[in-house]
């Protein structure tokens, strides 16, 4: 059972958030409220209150630093979090040929490997590093099985990369140098223009 946020009546319809359109009207009405935050149980005025999403506390601040939150938040990513995931990362993601890239070099590199019939599979076990005073995981992108090589594909080094590659032994980090040599290889000696090659990147299947 649940009751409307406005009048605390009961809400007979499934969907509806509200048990009438009077008090979903009621619930986007702008008006000045004195509240008291759970984190630092002060009470603050909101100058504009909507009552179908209740703000709890008084400031940004005072929500980070409130162990409620904490608590509430960590029971939530609890098994959510870690671990190599598919399609993770905000760069260009999809399948080829079975393999999942997270990016547009990591495409390239896996069409130059699969032209040369260089055998090869995505890198899902992890090493441990620390870096700022915690351990925490490392997973490199690919394996190259004949040679027993990891190999990263990065844009950039930073300290945190340098402290992962520091626990790979005898890892191969490949950089846009050698990335853009693969895809010119690939477009036989041609540099595409940026449309031309974005056209070859798959869709997420």
């Amino acid at each position: 059972m649940r009751n409307c946020p406005v009048c605390n009546l009961e809400i007979l319809s499934k969907r509806n958030k509200f048990c009438s359109k009077k008090c979903s009207d009621l619930s986007q009405v702008k008006k000045p409220q004195l509240r008291t935050c759970i984190g630092c149980k002060k009470d603050y005025l909101i100058k504009y209150a909507n009552l179908s999403r209740p703000r709890l506390y008084c400031s940004l601040q005072c929500r980070t630093s409130c162990p409620i939150y904490h608590a509430k938040l960590s029971k939530a990513c609890t098994g959510k979090s870690g671990g190599w995931r598919n399609f993770g990362g905000n760069g260009i993601k999809g399948i080829y040929e079975g393999f999942t890239y997270q990016s547009s070099w990591e495409l390239i590199w896996i069409k130059y490997h699969i032209q040369k019939s260089i055998p090869f599979r995505r890198c899902e076990e992890y090493f441990e590093y620390e870096f700022k005073n915690k351990i925490r995981k490392y997973y490199p992108d690919f394996f190259l099985t004949e040679e027993k090589r990891y190999v990263e594909v990065k844009g950039f080094v930073n300290e945190q990369v340098k402290a992962k590659l520091a626990v790979v032994p005898n890892i191969l980090l490949v950089m846009k140098d050698e990335i853009n040599k693969m895809k010119l290889e690939l477009c036989e000696g041609v540099e595409p223009s940026p449309i031309d090659w974005k056209s070859m990147i798959l869709p997420l299947n």
